[in-house]
């Protein structure tokens, strides 16, 4: 057997490729594994020649869209008969079947020819990462994902949370003031109280509402409480008794 002859059979080997799809966009990374599956990486591409290689995608249940597309994004189908047309948002085609948005988004992305269906034998889909090992053990490279994948507060060590530069170090007996009176408390325990009573005075006008009172009656009731029962916890109950009066 001549070497030539087993070049030959090298370079026209379908090599097979794995892709990691966790946390990566499926409209972003269907033109990088359509650019494998075609075979345009290779130097003997050509249109009409069928060189392309095999991809393993996992994690295809774990994929990210950005905005709001979980819920906006629509696909669309028709039967071909009358009152067959029907349209789908991306969650629920994911929540059915976490393999067919990102095999939809490589499909968009290959030209609709009678090659398409062969080209698709080729992308291998799996929701998680528990591949078959008679598809692993043929695997010999890996496609980079397209975005990096950001790291976790669990991912990382004590050493180096604590290794983090920070801003500022409070210390720890420092206890907030106000910069006008350069006081810690009063003033702000004066700002919920009056808080609580203003609360407390639309629950007492809600409560005018449903009574039926008029506005006259209504704005001399609450100016009424408002001089006789300052800021106190049980003025609600004796405005009410003075209004139905």
């Amino acid at each position: 057997m001549s070497m030539k002859r087993v070049q030959q059979w090298a370079t026209f080997s379908r090599f097979w490729w794995i892709y990691d799809a966790k946390f990566q966009s499926p409209f972003k990374s269907a033109p990088r594994l359509c650019f494998h599956l075609l075979g345009k990486h290779k130097p003997i591409y050509y249109p009409t020649s069928d060189v392309g290689d095999h991809i393993v995608v996992i994690n295809t249940k774990h994929i990210a869209m950005k905005n709001d597309y979980w819920r906006t994004f629509t696909y669309f189908h028709h039967t071909g008969y009358p009152k067959g047309f029907s349209k789908t948002r991306a969650w629920e085609v994911h929540e059915a079947d976490p393999t067919r948005i990102m095999r939809l988004a490589v499909r968009g992305w290959l030209k609709g020819n009678l090659d398409r269906p062969k080209v698709m034998e080729r992308l291998h889909c799996f929701p998680e990462e528990d591949v078959p090992e008679e598809i692993l053990k043929n695997v010999s490279g890996q496609i980079p994902q397209v975005f990096p994948i950001p790291k976790s507060l669990e991912e990382y060590t004590m050493e180096e949370r604590e290794n983090f530069p920070r801003l500022i170090e409070w210390p720890e007996e420092y206890v907030q003031t106000d910069k006008k009176t350069n006081r810690p408390g009063p003033k702000r325990e004066r700002r919920d109280t009056n808080n609580k009573a203003m609360k407390e005075m639309k629950t007492f006008c809600v409560k005018c509402a449903l009574w039926g009172v008029s506005l006259s009656q209504h704005l001399g009731i609450c100016c009424l409480t408002r001089m006789m029962f300052p800021l106190t916890s049980n003025w609600e109950n004796d405005a009410g008794s003075k209004g139905r009066v």
